[in-house]
């Protein structure tokens, strides 16, 4: 993954070049094969969340959401998993927790939301802000 106006590999370069005192030198030089490796394996997942963006009629749907890329889309659609356990779109919604609570008269507290689709809720949020 590249990040735009951070030259990676040339701060990479930079890192190994660099002076440094021995004890220094010595972290840098077991810190940079890991850099590497974490690179290698972020281009794997990265290839694979993009074959379930192009192969995944889910997926396919929620892109189409203004704002929505290949990351949150998958990452929706993988709360989601199969769209049939939920019997209305209702529940699809309370699962989220994107419906209002009852605002009864007692003084009892609304129900809190789901922890468990805290991710599905915050993505498309998180989207707007990048």
């Amino acid at each position: 993954m590249t990040i735009p106006g951070f030259q990676t590999k040339k701060v990479h370069r930079w890192l190994a070049e660099l002076e440094l005192p021995a004890m220094d030198r010595l972290e840098m030089n077991l810190l940079l094969p890991q850099w590497d490796l974490l690179d290698e394996q972020l281009e794997v997942v990265e290839a694979k969340i993009t074959e379930r963006a192009t192969t995944d009629e889910q997926v396919k749907l929620l892109e189409s959401v203004p704002g929505i890329g290949h990351y949150s889309a998958v990452a929706i659609a993988s709360r989601i998993g199969d769209i049939e356990r939920f019997k209305r779109p209702d529940s699809l919604a309370n699962y989220f927790g994107l419906t209002p609570g009852c605002r009864n008269s007692t003084p009892r507290p609304s129900p809190p939301v789901r922890r468990s689709a805290t991710l599905a809720r915050i993505t498309p949020a998180k989207c707007k802000t990048l």
